[in-house]
């Protein structure tokens, strides 16, 4: 897989953080976290992670957070498979990093 194949995969995490986990909802943040709080959460790193790593800007750092939240929401959350999929892709591009086609490598280049 190459590293510019990322778009997909944090074009959808991106979405699925708006949606599916209740970003919509903005977090009412009590002291501790409840069935709200941990989807809203989970969204607000979700969001951001996925338009970074669809840039390629910062993409092995947010690349590495989004797969810490996606194994969270694994088990946490109970996403089921998609979540171990990002999970497993996100940690590949912490790795394979941002790839030609990137904000990264443009300014790097100069």
């Amino acid at each position: 897989m190459a590293s510019e194949d990322r778009r997909p995969y944090s074009f959808i995490c991106s979405e699925n953080g708006q949606t599916e986990r209740g970003l919509t909802m903005l977090l009412p943040l009590r002291s501790a976290p409840t069935s709200i709080t941990l989807p809203a959460a989970a969204g607000l790193i979700a969001v951001p992670g996925g338009l970074l790593i669809a840039a390629g800007l910062c993409t092995r750092v947010a690349a590495l957070v989004c797969s810490a939240e996606m194994a969270m929401a694994w088990s946490a959350l109970n996403l089921g498979d998609a979540a171990i999929l990002f999970c497993v892709v996100f940690f590949y591009l912490v790795f394979a990093g941002p790839g030609p086609w990137s904000l990264d490598a443009v300014w790097s280049s100069t």
